[in-house]
């Protein structure tokens, strides 16, 4: 991503040279407001959704008489991208506000302005497309200094970091400024606000304010800006499990997704072809062993593939993963039920994986385990830890274990 350019090479930068790009700070009222009075003031609380259009006529309201500062006169008219904080607020929580505006009127400092300069005005709707996506709250996620540390809050210099890119494909120009178009014109559903809900499969997030359009649209614009950066599969994921598990986690804590039981351990064995694209928006856990699978048979002879078998015990909160090479002629493995033995090995690993360092704080263990001819994994019963990412990571880790035991014999 940072090979591209930045934001900030497409701000406009009015004559007099770079200024502030927030609003005016009332503060002290050391300044009488002056020319400040011939806007209106978009109060802060006005600003919290991404989409549905403000009635303007009903929420500005007169300037205070005197601020500390008055802010850059130019942001408060024309055409421009407004961003606020990170809004604890929004379903999931942990979402950019941002808008695309052209009425004339003024705002307080904790809304940023960024204006384009002319010739890359027709990009508003691209730029204000990323902003929304996965991609963009991954990115500020793992850059910003101010989220998660009091206010969740990205500063202005950190959003013109943000790395840009303005496609010349026309067509897929046009597809995102349809879906951007589209999101912009959805409307506020106070019902489902109050008490509604619409479940999204594959996260298990419930996402409210909103309808299930709107939720489509999302992840349209997610696919779109992924094709924009030309994404590999590998960084798809990677947003993907970062945005739907570790910012659940970061706010929802224990209540989270990402630390809830994994779902479909009841397919307990297979190879590769019987668990390609089935099921894989919906469980994690497919994910998983489909990404694990391709990426490790390209590591084996041509003529061999990989069985895999869960195994769970309901005495354990762990869960293994075996994965045994075979010959493609061996269609299926018969294997006996877990019986005690298994129970036993994952009760005891249960508590040996587990390092407590306090009441509080405490490190779960991973088990990776790499022989002639099978791959094990153990590790605990959360999805965090079972996802498309995590299979890429035990690749690596199994990997290198087999390198190290091939150069060990020779």
């Amino acid at each position: 991503m940072r090979l591209n350019p930045t934001l900030q090479n497409f701000e406009f930068t009015p004559p007099t040279g770079p200024s502030r790009r927030q609003g005016f700070i009332e503060g002290n009222k050391k300044l009488p407001a002056d020319w400040l009075t011939g806007y209106l003031e978009l109060p802060a609380d006005c600003f919290k959704d991404r989409y549905s259009s403000i009635n303007f006529t009903k929420v500005l309201i007169e300037v205070p008489d005197k601020v500390k500062e008055r802010g850059p006169q130019h942001i408060y008219e024309g055409k421009r991208l407004l961003i606020g904080k990170v809004s604890q607020k929004t379903t999931p929580k942990g979402q950019l506000i941002a808008r695309l505006e052209t009425k004339k009127f003024c705002f307080r400092n904790t809304i940023n302005c960024i204006k384009l300069k002319e010739e890359f005005s027709e990009h508003y709707e691209i730029i204000l497309g990323i902003l929304w996506s996965s991609l963009a709250r991954y990115y500020f996620f793992m850059t910003s200094s101010k989220w998660g540390v009091w206010h969740d809050q990205v500063y202005s210099d950190e959003i013109l970091n943000l790395p840009v890119i303005l496609s010349s494909d026309k067509a897929l120009v046009k597809e995102i400024k349809g879906v951007v178009t589209k999101l912009r014109e959805q409307k506020f559903d106070k019902a489902l606000d109050a008490s509604g809900t619409n479940q999204d499969l594959f996260s298990g997030i419930t996402a409210k304010r909103y309808n299930k359009t709107a939720i489509d649209l999302e992840k349209e614009l997610d696919l779109l800006i992924f094709k924009l950066y030309r994404f590999t599969l590998a960084d798809i994921e990677l947003v993907n499990d970062r945005c739907t598990l570790d910012i659940d986690f970061f706010y929802n804590d224990s209540s989270s997704i990402a630390v809830s039981k994994v779902k479909g351990i009841a397919h307990q064995q297979g190879k590769l072809s019987d668990i390609v694209g089935a099921n894989r928006n919906k469980l994690l856990l497919s994910s998983y062993l489909e990404t694990f699978m391709i990426l490790w048979e390209k590591e084996i002879e041509e003529s061999q593939h990989l069985h895999y078998r869960l195994i769970h015990s309901s005495r354990s909160s762990l869960i293994a993963a075996i994965f045994q090479v075979t010959e493609k002629s061996v269609e299926q493995l018969n294997y006996t039920t877990v019986g005690n033995e298994w129970d036993e090995t994952l009760n005891d690993l249960d508590r040996e994986l587990t390092v407590k360092y306090s009441s509080k704080i405490y490190i779960d263990g991973i088990a990776r385990i790499v022989t002639d001819e099978r791959i094990i994994i153990i590790k605990r019963n959360e999805n965090r830890l079972w996802s498309s990412t995590a299979a890429r990571e035990d690749v690596d880790a199994t990997i290198l274990q087999a390198m190290v035991k091939q150069e060990t014999n020779a």
